[in-house]
C-alpha cells in the first residue's frame, strides 16, 4: 500500500559480499543463498561453516549492488517480506511490474526458510526475481496490493492484499543507479541456452511446480574458499565479510596449485642451470601477477641462489590446465586472466600448474605459434529478429548459437563464426547499443558514436569477420527515433524503398581451427634438480 511506519535507525549492520569462484555464468539467487547460509551458520550447506559464524539479525536483505537507496529507506522493515525498492529510477520510479520480485528484497530469516531461499539452478541473467514471487505465493506470503500499478484512488485492488509482495510507502523506497551504471542493469543475456533453461524452470513453478521445495537452501552445497572480515568501521556499528565460495562438496584448494620455476632463471643459483624448483604455492596463494613474482623469485631463493641480478618484473608465466590439455600466458596485459585461470580448474592439485618464464608475452605466443600449438577459435554469432507494431522488424546481434529470448527469433542464414581480438585482413564490424528502445546501430570499426540520431549509444560488443559480401549492414536514420537502427541481411546489399541505406558487407568464417597440442612436463630428475 501507498502508506507504512517511518524509517527506524538500524545499529548494526552486516554486509556479505559472496564472490562465486568459478567459471560459470553468474548465479545471483546461488549466492544470496551462500550468504544466508554463513550468516545464518547453516552447517548443512558447507562443511567449513561453523556456529562461530552465525550472527545474530532480525532482516535478511538482498541488495543489488547497482542500486544505491534514497533517504527514507527503511532496511528493518521486514515484518513481513517486502521489496524495499518499489521506486527505481529507470523505471520511472516504479518497479519494472506488477509481480517484480527482484531488486532489493527483505525477510526475517523464518520466511526465507520457509520458501526454501531462491532457486539454485537459475544461471545467468532473468528468472531467479520472478520465481521469487511464486515462492512467496505458494506460500501465502504476498502482503502487497496494486501499488504502485492502481489504475487511480478508486481502483477497486486499493487494501487487497496478495497480489504482490508489500512495498512500502510511496517516497520510501526509491533506489537509484544513475552512479552506479544502472545502464547495463537490464540486458545481460550472453548465455541464451542458460535463458531458456531459466524460461522452462519458472514455466514450471508458474503453474504449480512443487520443484522449490527441494531447490534452495534445503540442497544448498558449497566450499567455503576463503573469508575475510573487516571492522574498520565498526564504529558506525558495520561489519563486512567477504567470501569467496565455490558450488558443491568437492574439496577445492588453491593452495596445491603447482609453481615451476626454471632454476637457469637465477644466473648464481647454486642448484644448476638445467634444474627446476616445483612445489605447490602453499599457505599465501598468490592473487595476482606481482604476488606470483615475488614468489617465483622466494623458490629461486630457496633452491640456493641469491638472485642478485634477477628481474621479476619482466617474468611471465603459463598458466597450464592440464586437465584441458590448455594454456593461457599471463603478462602485465591482461590482470584478470589469472583469477579466471584458477576459477576454471575442476582440481588445482591434479590440473593446475603455473610455468615461470623469462620471455615477453610476443615471444612466447610466437614459439608457440612456431609449434603448431596457438589457437584463436572464432566465436559464434546470431543475428536476430523482433517484430514492431510499424517499421520493423529490429534487429540485434547475440553472441552465441541462438537468439537471447524475449521475442528475439533466429534470423535465417543469421548464424555466423568471426574472431572477438583483431586479426590482419578481417573487417572489424561493432554493435552500439540504445538502452531506450533496445536497437543497434552496426558500424564498421571499433567504436560507437555516442550520440547518433538524438539517441544515446554504448559499446555493445566488437567482432573480426573475413572480407566478402556473405552479409550487408544497412541502416534507417528515421523520424520517428524508435525505428533508427541498423539491419544485418545474408545478402549483398540493404538499401530499400523503407529508408536504408547500405553501409558494407562482410562475411563469416568459415575455416575450422587446425592445431596440434603439445605436452610440457616439469619435474626434478634424481639428483633433484
Amino acid at each position: 500500500a501507498a502508506d507504512g511506519n517511518r524509517p527506524r535507525t538500524i545499529a548494526r549492520w552486516e554486509f556479505f559480499v559472496v564472490e562465486q569462484f568459478d567459471s560459470e555464468t553468474f548465479n545471483r539467487g546461488w549466492n544470496f543463498n551462500v550468504g544466508l547460509a554463513i550468516a545464518s551458520a547453516q552447517k548443512s550447506a558447507s562443511p567449513e561453516i561453523t556456529d562461530g559464524m552465525k550472527v545474530e539479525f532480525d532482516c535478511a536483505v538482498i541488495q543489488d549492488v547497482d542500486y544505491l537507496p534514497e533517504k527514507g529507506v527503511d532496511y528493518s522493515d521486514c515484518k513481513v517480506p517486502t521489496q524495499l525498492s518499489a521506486e527505481i529510477d529507470r523505471y520511472n520510479w516504479k518497479t519494472p511490474y506488477m509481480s517484480s520480485a527482484g531488486g532489493i528484497v527483505g525477510m526475517r530469516l523464518e520466511h526465507w526458510r520457509k520458501i526454501n531461499g531462491f532457486g539454485n539452478d537459475y544461471f545467468g541473467w532473468g528468472g531467479e526475481d520472478d520465481e521469487l514471487h511464486h515462492r512467496l505465493r505458494l506460500n501465502k506470503l504476498l502482503y502487497g496490493d496494486c501499488y504502485p500499478f492502481c489504475k487511480n484512488n478508486n481502483d477497486p485492488h486499493i487494501g487487497e492484499k496478495g497480489i504482490s509482495i508489500k512495498r512500502p510507502r510511496k517516497g520510501h523506497g526509491r533506489f537509484s543507479g544513475k552512479f552506479m551504471h544502472s545502464m547495463n542493469h537490464t540486458k545481460r543475456i550472453t548465455d541464451s541456452k542458460a535463458y531458456a533453461r531459466n524460461v522452462k524452470m519458472l514455466q514450471e513453478i508458474e503453474k504449480g511446480s512443487d520443484r522449490w521445495k527441494r531447490d534452495g537452501l534445503s540442497n544448498l552445497a558449497f566450499r567455503i574458499l576463503s573469508t575475510a572480515t573487516d571492522t574498520s568501521d565498526s564504529d558506525l556499528g558495520i561489519t563486512y565479510h567477504h567470501i569467496k565460495a565455490r558450488r558443491g562438496r568437492d574439496s577445492f584448494d588453491l593452495r596445491e596449485v603447482h609453481l615451476a620455476v626454471p632454476l637457469a632463471l637465477c644466473d648464481d643459483s647454486g642448484a644448476g642451470a638445467d634444474g627446476w624448483s616445483v612445489a605447490p604455492v602453499g599457505e599465501h596463494v598468490p592473487m595476482d601477477i606481482t604476488a606470483l613474482r615475488d614468489f617465483a623469485t622466494a623458490a629461486l631463493r630457496r633452491a640456493g641462489g641469491t638472485c642478485q641480478t634477477f628481474v621479476s618484473k619482466s617474468l611471465s608465466f603459463i598458466l597450464v590446465d592440464r586437465r584441458r590439455g590448455l594454456a593461457k600466458i599471463l603478462s602485465d596485459g591482461d590482470p584478470r586472466l589469472f583469477v579466471i585461470f584458477y576459477r576454471s580448474l575442476r582440481s588445482p592439485k591434479s590440473d593446475g600448474l603455473i610455468i615461470a618464464d623469462a620471455r615477453s608475452r610476443d615471444a612466447l605466443h610466437a614459439a608457440h605459434a612456431k609449434a603448431g600449438a596457438f589457437a584463436v577459435p572464432p566465436s559464434e554469432l546470431s543475428i536476430c529478429t523482433c517484430p514492431l507494431s510499424s517499421g520493423g522488424p529490429k534487429f540485434s546481434i547475440h553472441q552465441g548459437s541462438m537468439c537471447s529470448g524475449g521475442g528475439w527469433q533466429s534470423m535465417p542464414g543469421g548464424y555466423l563464426r568471426a574472431y572477438a581480438k583483431p586479426r590482419a585482413d578481417f573487417v572489424a564490424v561493432t554493435w552500439c547499443d540504445n538502452e531506450k528502445y533496445w536497437t543497434q546501430r552496426v558500424v564498421r570499426g571499433e567504436q560507437c558514436d555516442k550520440k547518433w540520431a538524438g539517441l544515446k549509444w554504448v559499446h555493445g560488443g566488437t567482432f573480426y569477420a573475413a572480407r566478402g559480401s556473405e552479409f550487408c549492414v544497412g541502416t534507417r536514420q528515421h523520424t520517428n527515433e524508435e525505428l533508427s537502427f541498423s539491419r544485418v541481411l545474408a545478402q549483398e546489399r540493404c538499401e530499400s524503398d523503407d529508408g536504408y541505406a547500405h553501409g558494407f558487407t562482410f562475411s563469416g568464417v568459415r575455416e575450422a581451427p587446425t592445431f596440434s597440442s603439445v605436452s610440457m612436463c616439469a619435474g626434478r630428475d634424481d639428483a633433484g634438480r
